[in-house]
This record gives structure tokens, C-alpha cells and sequence, in this order.
């Protein structure tokens, strides 16, 4: 995944976790870090299965249980 389509994935979980503040630098680089080596498909689906299933602000360790079943579909 590029840093412009992890802009776009922050954007969605921005909007949605008012707590999640990714204008702070150490913030998005460390999960852009986290979460580089992943196609831009599977991170998106999973910030829509997390969206969809959990109310809490999600840390990257969440996000990443909502990516495990889409990656192994695929």
C-alpha cells in the first residue's frame, strides 16, 4: 500500500473515530508502518468490517483482526 492510499483509509476511520487524530505525524507513520505491507484492498475492507462491527476507536491490532479473514479469502 502507498502512503496516498493510506490517506484515504485514515480519512475512513477519521471520520468515523473522532479520537484518532492522524494530522499527528508519529500517529500516521506508525500505522502506515504497521500496516504498509498490505494490499490498499484488503485495509480498506477491513476498516469496513471493523466500521461495521465495533463502536470503539480501533488500534492497529484491531484493524489487523478484521484484515486476517479477508487476506486468507483471498
Amino acid at each position: 500500500m502507498t502512503e496516498v492510499e493510506m490517506l484515504k483509509s485514515e480519512d475512513m476511520l477519521q471520520a468515523n473515530y473522532q479520537f484518532l487524530d492522524f494530522s499527528n505525524s508519529v500517529l500516521h507513520e506508525t500505522w502506515f508502518e504497521m500496516l504498509q505491507r498490505f494490499d490498499f484492498v484488503e485495509v480498506r475492507e477491513g476498516v469496513k468490517s471493523y466500521m461495521a462491527a465495533e463502536s470503539k476507536t480501533p488500534t492497529v491490532h484491531d484493524l489487523l483482526e478484521h484484515m486476517r479473514p479477508i487476506r486468507e479469502k483471498n
